[in-house]
């Protein structure tokens, strides 16, 4: 991931790395791992839209009525905004699987909303039964 990062940085600019002053890919003895990164870009830069799995997020301007079609496939999104018809607008683009209204962590989890609960109620059939009393 951050070699795929680090591939791509021209014309973007890692604020997390500008601030905290070291590398984001971080080794200690046998352990490695990539720390929380926001990169600033243009809106057609190819990490724009990118998502991984570790802390990370692009932070880009464009204008309001052109977000729903550039934001492409997205795990979670969120709208700061009181604006109900730019609300109503997110709220129907497809490309979005959970679209938090406010200022909801990404993180918080809602365990009766799909894709979100219990990964064994995913993977298997749930069945509700009865059993009659034996005398």
């Amino acid at each position: 991931m951050n070699a795929m990062i680090e591939g791509n940085m021209t014309g973007a600019e890692d604020l997390c790395q500008k601030i905290r002053g070291t590398p984001r890919l971080h080794k200690e003895g046998r352990c490695t791992w990539l720390l929380p990164t926001i990169l600033r870009c243009d809106i057609d830069h190819t990490l724009a839209n990118k998502e991984f799995l570790f802390p990370y997020a692009t932070v880009i301007e464009c204008p309001q009525e052109q977000i729903a079609g550039k934001i492409g496939p997205t795990l979670v999104g969120s709208v700061i905004s009181s604006d109900r018809a730019f609300q109503q607008t997110m709220m129907n683009c497809p490309d979005i699987d959970r679209l938090n209204l406010g200022a909801i962590p990404t993180w918080k989890l809602s365990w009766d909303q799909p894709h979100e609960g219990n990964l064994f109620q995913h993977l298997y059939r749930q069945r509700a039964f009865q059993l009659e009393p034996v005398a």
